[in-house]
């Protein structure tokens, strides 16, 4: 079986004790915890383990809910403050199971069913384009399903400089990843320590990425979904770097295409350089002269060169503006503010915020 536990139980072989489960959990003291604490591992999309946080152990046990028969049978390991089981009978999909002390439910969590749509695909990599700047901060991966807990995700994802002919280590490891709430959009830095030249780790190991060289990024198909389900394929990225992004982004510097009246035609508004795939999302907002939000859905078009902004009623005739809140930034992380490369102490600097408002008016 191909499961991954986060303490390593199966590979330290600690003994594996057939249990009641009655026997099986036993606490004696519990932090009370919600039902985003127990984890549920699947793989092939079945049911292999459950895992639950703990202080000590004594009289805890697993149920079918409304069920006051038996406890569940299964196998049972604790180490480090979590408990996994591994039920004899696999959990079935769709049902709800309870944890109980002394009869009284504790808390419950329920089996997902199986999707049409079993194994994840890596659906978005931003930036999209292939050409980036030698100082890029960050990428996102995004998946189509949530994305597993066990093992970290640079454990599936490779860097080969292809100039250099040799492997390389590009991206900050984090104790904590960033993942969105849903668990399927990956967010991982390369080492701003790095990035930054006047720091040690850049003087030291010198910049994450080269001019002038060229990467393939693997994404490994054995990343599997929080069902155990494995990408559908292995995946690829390039990137080829070019010199440093070393200016702010500009609002002046962006063309708008303004839409007619009575229409729901979008608002189209085309930058002078690619922006952060999911700031650009969360930082502009288009309002009317009164000042009121309108309300509208953004896309990210052509290699995030470019957003359109739908409204959901139809434009009337006015005044209008975009707002850009100024923490948006470029592919190297400078934002309106001040360049990502910058001597915070230096009072010396210019980090005087560019124009964060665009007006336009929708005419006859």
């Amino acid at each position: 079986m191909d499961v991954i536990y986060p303490y390593s139980i199966i590979n330290k072989k600690i003994k594996l004790s057939l249990v009641f489960f009655c026997v099986a959990l036993f606490f004696n003291c519990v932090k009370k915890k919600s039902s985003e604490d127990i984890h549920v591992n699947y793989n092939n999309g079945k049911v292999v383990s459950v895992e639950y946080e703990t202080e000590e152990s004594s009289g805890y046990t697993f149920h079918l809910k409304q069920n006051d028969q038996s406890p569940i049978l299964g196998n049972l390991t604790c180490e480090k403050g979590t408990c996994t089981f591994i039920p004899i009978v696999a959990f079935t999909a769709g049902q709800t199971y309870e944890i109980r002390k002394n009869k009284k439910t504790i808390e419950s969590f329920t089996i997902d069913h199986s999707s049409k749509q079993k194994n994840p695909e890596l659906i978005a990599i931003y930036p999209s384009m292939d050409t980036v700047p030698q100082n890029l901060l960050k990428m996102y991966f995004v998946f189509s399903h949530p994305m597993q807990h066990s093992k970290s995700a640079l454990d599936f994802i490779s860097v080969f400089d292809n100039t250099a002919q040799k492997e390389s280590d590009i991206f900050l490891e984090m104790e904590t990843e960033l993942w969105n709430k849903e668990r399927t959009r990956l967010t991982l830095w390369l080492d701003p320590g790095r990035i930054k030249t006047d720091l040690i780790p850049n003087q030291e190991k010198g910049p994450p990425l080269l001019q002038k060289h060229c990467y393939t990024i693997s994404i490994d198909s054995l990343w599997t979904s929080e069902q155990g389900y494995p990408l559908t394929r292995k995946y690829v990225k390039m990137l080829n770097v070019v010199g440093k992004d070393l200016q702010r982004p500009n609002p002046k510097l962006w063309e708008v295409n303004i839409p007619k009246e009575n229409t729901q035609n979008p608002l189209e508004i085309r930058f002078n350089e690619p922006m952060d795939a999911v700031l650009i999302l969360e930082t502009i907002q288009v309002k009317n002269r009164e000042g009121e939000l309108i309300e509208g859905t953004f896309s990210l078009l052509e290699n995030e060169l470019k957003i359109e902004f739908k409204p959901e009623e139809k434009w009337i005739l006015g005044n209008y503006s975009v707002h850009v809140n100024p923490v948006l930034e470029d592919l190297a992380g400078n934002n309106l503010e001040r360049l990502f490369d910058t001597d915070l102490s230096d009072n010396s600097m210019d980090t005087k915020s560019t124009e964060n408002i665009l007006n336009f008016s929708i005419e006859h």
